[in-house]
């Protein structure tokens, strides 16, 4: 990446499993200090920089008002420098700035700021190992100066100027002679190894006149203070700081639960001194994981996209001990808060299986456990649930930090049209989920307690099409009790695209419902479920027949909705096919080579312009009668035209790249990341601070570290 540099934008920096976050990167913005936060805050600013002397005070432009170039104050200071009431502000357009999977860096002028996030694959807790280091729930930073072409000394700084309610308190008085810097309560500190008249805390009203002359001073009554550290004339120096969380006590309802970390941390402080104590490991896992990651692309785009993306990921995650001991991972759906959302789960699978698959494990035995039921069905022209259905799982496990009670969802409602339930789609999440887990995962065990829940899937998804075997056609027809008499099952599209609202006769049902059935049948196979497997291939060969039969070869396309015909051309049906092929599966879907051929051919009609790529900007639309676009959906359906059809997407669409890139690092610049995107206009809609963006570990690991069954 040496000759492309990362745009500013705001960036989460966030530990694993604790679903916090220092989030900043945007010039003039400051930093948004996250503790179960679902969207951007106006926190703090950031204090980073350099003081030579009186009137010699520079800084990053991370605080409120630093991007305002006072053009008379430039004039007078420094070149590249502007005024402000903390000092001369480095030129934003001067930064530039490196962002890698793990490392966000940040140089202008003498001065280097550097976060590091390992990205740590937590250990299985099945496994006995210890958890702690994985789960330490702090960040650790550098401050570099370069004060080589000078022959005074000069001081660095870092710290905050707080502007939210209640009072920072000195890490001074907490651990005296262990940590200087700054805190607020119990919940989170900036914090350093204090070193006389070396390194020490400054804290008052206004930090401005006290770094022109640098000195250890602690005014209780201040909310601005940094931690400064001494720079010998002619020398590089750079400090190493520690930026802790912490949320002790009950944080779940529902089910009563803790942080993992207060297992091993009883403080912020403890949790800034391990941070500072493993900061060299931290330093050598970061690098590691940069060089894993590094060659896997050679579009520095990429890698930055999938740099943000897991940053925003991680900073969804809680580990929760609840009161009986159990460990649960769970993940925020961004801004809407949906715990553990199982459309999220499914397409979350090639990033958690790579760095920690236990956590899919952990997330699906919650659902089998508690959030899964069995349904009756209703079927065409019927009003009345009379038929079986089957095994079903929830749409979510909660909102926000409660869970919700066994057997429901905090999303789905009865008796409506919005809000209402995605029992068929559920179905294909969870066999998703478990099948990918078996197929790519050493685990009898859990293989062996999961293979009744595959074919109990297998059962519901042949009642969904019809409960006589012998009418069934491969159209999952059947519409959950749940619903209720005025409702319809919808899907996860259902604010996209009227033509995808419902579940029933929804091509991209159709085509994940397919590929559910190829992937249940391989978990079942390697089950030793002979019988069962041979149920999930005929349901597979049923539902690709039934979608062949639709395929429109005038307009080589197929329709929206296999029902109605016509209709918008939807290029979101392709991404079903990303995870099982991801999974190993690519083989098993290509049995279906007629599918697969038209399948093809309608995403190279979907690319024709004017269709799913809008005509003014070249940005990927997942259906051509819509303006909203979901980046993370997007980026299922780059992957599955490039690695799984063959479609050579600099040729046929380079602009979609492009897009992503823009709409991440410019339309959500002030968000940190949206998954929802108009297209024609360049501009964030929604879908703040969400995790979905993570399938771009697609483009980094394309093919799943055990792939046994090609």
């Amino acid at each position: 990446m040496t000759a492309h540099h990362c745009p500013l934008f705001m960036t989460h920096h966030a530990p694993i499993g604790a679903w916090s976050s220092l989030t900043f990167g945007l010039a003039g913005r400051g930093v948004s200090i996250d503790t179960e936060a679902l969207a951007v805050a106006e926190s703090a600013d950031l204090l980073a920089g350099v003081s030579r002397g009186p009137g010699q005070v520079t800084l990053l432009p991370f605080y409120r008002g630093a991007a305002q170039v006072d053009v008379e104050a430039r004039n007078l200071a420094a070149p590249g420098a502007a005024g402000s009431r903390h000092g001369q502000t480095i030129d934003p357009a001067s930064i530039r700035r490196e962002l890698t999977p793990a490392v966000d860096a940040f140089t202008g002028g003498p001065l280097t700021l550097k976060v590091y996030t390992p990205h740590p694959a937590i250990p299985d807790p099945q496994s006995g190992e210890d958890l702690s280091a994985a789960c330490i729930p702090g960040l650790l930073l550098e401050l570099e100066v370069d004060n080589r072409s000078h022959d005074e000394a000069a001081w660095g700084f870092l710290g905050l100027g707080y502007r939210l309610d209640g009072r920072m308190r000195p890490l001074d008085w907490s651990a005296p002679g262990q940590l200087c810097g700054l805190a607020m309560k119990d919940h989170w500190a900036l914090a350093a190894r204090p070193a006389g008249q070396e390194v020490f805390t400054i804290r008052d009203n206004s930090v401005r006149h006290h770094l022109e002359n640098p000195h250890p001073v602690d005014h209780p009554g201040g909310n601005e203070g940094v931690i400064a550290f001494a720079v010998p004339a002619g020398q590089h120096c750079t400090m190493r700081f520690a930026f802790g969380f912490y949320r002790p006590g009950r944080a779940t309802q529902g089910i009563h639960g803790r942080y993992a970390y207060t297992r091993w941390y009883d403080s912020v402080e403890a949790v800034c001194e391990a941070v500072l104590d493993r900061a060299e490991a931290i330093r050598q896992e970061c690098r590691q994981f940069d060089a894993e990651t590094s060659t896997a692309t050679s579009d520095p785009r990429r890698l930055e996209l999938f740099s943000q993306a897991i940053r925003g990921h991680a900073a969804n995650t809680s580990l929760i001990e609840t009161d009986d001991g159990r460990l649960l991972y769970s993940v925020c759906e961004g801004q809407f808060a949906w715990r553990n959302t199982l459309d999220l789960a499914a397409d979350h699978l090639p990033w958690e299986l790579w760095r920690f698959p236990w956590v899919v494990r952990n997330i699906m035995d919650l659902y089998i456990e508690r959030y899964s039921y069995t349904d009756q069905t209703r079927h065409r022209g019927e009003t009345a649930f009379n038929h079986p259905g089957g095994l079903a799982f929830c749409h979510d496990q909660g909102n926000y930090t409660c869970y919700a009670p066994p057997h429901r969802s905090g999303y789905e409602m009865t008796g409506t049209r919005h809000y209402c339930h995605m029992t068929t789609e559920q179905v294909l999440n969870g066999a998703y989920c478990i099948a990918a887990y078996v197929l790519t995962q050493r685990d009898e065990a859990t293989q062996r307690r999961w293979a009744d829940t595959a074919a109990a899937l297998v059962e519901s998804l042949e009642n969904r099409d019809d409960p006589d075997p012998a009418k069934r056609n491969g159209m999952l027809e059947g519409e959950s009790s749940r619903c209720g008499e005025g409702g319809h099952e919808i899907t996860t599209y259902d604010a996209l695209d009227p033509a995808l609202c419902s579940a029933r006769g929804n091509l991209y049902v159709h085509v994940k419902a397919w590929c559910a059935a190829v992937m249940l049948e391989a978990m079942l196979i390697q089950a030793g479920r002979e019988t069962e497997a041979t149920r999930a291939r005929a349901v597979a060969e049923r539902t690709a027949a039934a979608i062949e039969q639709r395929f429109d070869t005038a307009r080589r396309c197929l329709p929206g909705n296999l029902d109605q015909g016509q209709g918008p051309l939807v290029i979101a049906a392709i991404e079903p096919l990303a995870v099982p092929a991801w999974c190993g599966l690519a083989g098993q879907l290509q049995r279906h080579d007629r599918l697969m051929q038209m399948l093809a051919d309608h995403a190279r009609t979907c690319l024709e312009p004017g269709a799913a790529l809008e005509p003014e900007t070249g940005g990927l639309r997942l259906s051509s009668g819509s303006d909203n676009s979901w980046p993370s959906k997007g980026v299922l359906c780059h992957y599955v035209l490039e690695s799984i059809l063959g479609i050579d997407t600099e040729a046929v669409c380079p602009t979609v790249l492009r897009e992503f890139t823009g709409w991440m690092q410019h339309a959500a610049a002030e968000r940190t990341l949206s998954d929802q995107m108009l297209v024609s206009q360049r501009l964030a809609k929604a879908g703040s601070y969400y995790p979905r963006h993570v399938t771009t570990a697609l483009w980094i690991k394309p093919a799943a570290p055990r792939s046994p069954h090609e």
